[in-house]
C-alpha cells in the first residue's frame, strides 16, 4: 500500500490532462466510445432524476476540470466536484458547482447527502479502491446510487494488441495500463461494491467497436455512432463482459 500511495502522489497531486492523455492521439472511434458512456451516465441520471421526483445532489469523484459538469446540469440541484490535482482544479468552471480538493479515500463531505456519486474513469487511479466505495456509501442517501465507468482489462482487443505488439518486438502494455495504478474488470468492480453494501442494479459493457488510427479517414464521423452501437449490442450479446469499457451502477443498501 506504501508502495501504492507514493506512486499515488507522485503521478496524481498534479496531474495534467494535457500533460498524458491528450498528448495521445486517440483514435476516432475511441472518442465516440468516450461520448456513448457520457450520454449513458447522464442517461442514468435522469431516470434517478425521475425517481426521486426532484433534482439530484451529484458528488463527482475525480472530476477533474468540471467538463462532465455540463451534461449533469439538467439534473443537479447541487454539484459537487472533488479532485486531488490543483492543475485540474485549476481550470474548473467558475459559479458552476462547488469544487474541493480532495480525495475519494478521505471525501471531505458530510454523511448521506448525495442522491449520486460518480467515479467516471477514476477507480482505477485511487490508492485505495475498497476504502474510496467505502466513503461514497458514507456520503449516500439511503437507496442512493454509485455509478462507475471503467476501462475494462478484459477488453477482446486489449488481448490482440498484446499479442501484435510482442510479434514487433514492443512492449505489450497499452499506455493506460502503464499509466494507471489498478486495471480492474467487470467481475472485480462488482464484489468490490457488494463487499461494501451496494447491490448490483445495473452492468454493461460497451465499446466493442475499434479500428487502428491509420483507417479513421475511411469511416466518415456520421456513421461511426451506427456502427458503436450495432458492435455493442452484437459484442454485448457473444462476448458480454469483453468490451473496452464497462459501466456498473450499485445501490446503496441499508443493515
Amino acid at each position: 500500500m506504501n508502495e501504492i500511495k507514493q506512486e499515488w502522489e507522485r503521478t496524481q497531486l498534479h496531474w495534467d490532462d494535457k500533460a498524458v492523455i491528450q498528448r495521445h492521439k486517440v483514435p476516432k472511434s475511441v472518442v465516440f466510445n468516450w461520448r456513448k458512456i457520457n450520454r449513458m451516465i447522464q442517461d442514468i441520471c435522469f431516470e434517478t432524476k425521475k425517481l426521486r421526483n426532484k433534482n439530484l445532489t451529484i458528488v463527482d469523484i475525480g472530476c477533474g476540470s468540471g467538463k462532465f459538469l455540463e451534461y449533469l446540469l439538467p439534473v443537479t440541484e447541487k454539484y459537487i466536484g472533488i479532485d486531488p490535482s490543483d492543475r485540474m482544479l485549476s481550470d474548473a468552471p467558475k459559479g458552476k458547482g462547488f469544487f474541493i480538493r480532495g480525495t475519494g479515500e478521505n471525501i471531505p463531505i458530510k454523511d448521506g447527502i448525495a442522491d449520486i456519486v460518480l467515479l467516471k474513469s477514476v477507480l482505477d487511479q485511487c490508492y485505495s479502491p475498497n476504502q474510496v466505495i467505502s466513503e461514497s456509501k458514507r456520503i449516500l442517501k439511503d437507496n442512493g446510487r454509485l455509478i462507475i465507468s471503467l476501462s475494462n482489462r478484459d477488453s477482446y482487443y486489449s488481448f490482440i494488441r498484446r499479442i501484435y505488439n510482442r510479434l514487433r518486438g514492443h512492449r505489450g502494455e497499452h499506455f493506460f495500463e502503464s499509466s494507471h495504478l489498478f486495471y480492474f474488470n467487470i467481475s472485480d468492480v462488482e464484489n468490490m461494491i457488494k463487499e461494501c453494501g451496494f447491490d448490483v442494479i445495473y452492468g454493461k459493457c460497451v465499446g466493442y467497436f475499434v479500428f487502428p488510427r491509420f483507417l479513421e479517414w475511411l469511416i466518415p464521423n456520421f456513421i461511426l455512432p451506427r456502427l458503436i452501437g450495432f458492435a455493442d449490442m452484437i459484442g454485448s450479446s457473444i462476448l458480454s463482459k469483453k468490451g473496452g469499457a464497462f459501466i456498473i451502477v450499485g445501490q446503496s443498501r441499508s443493515f
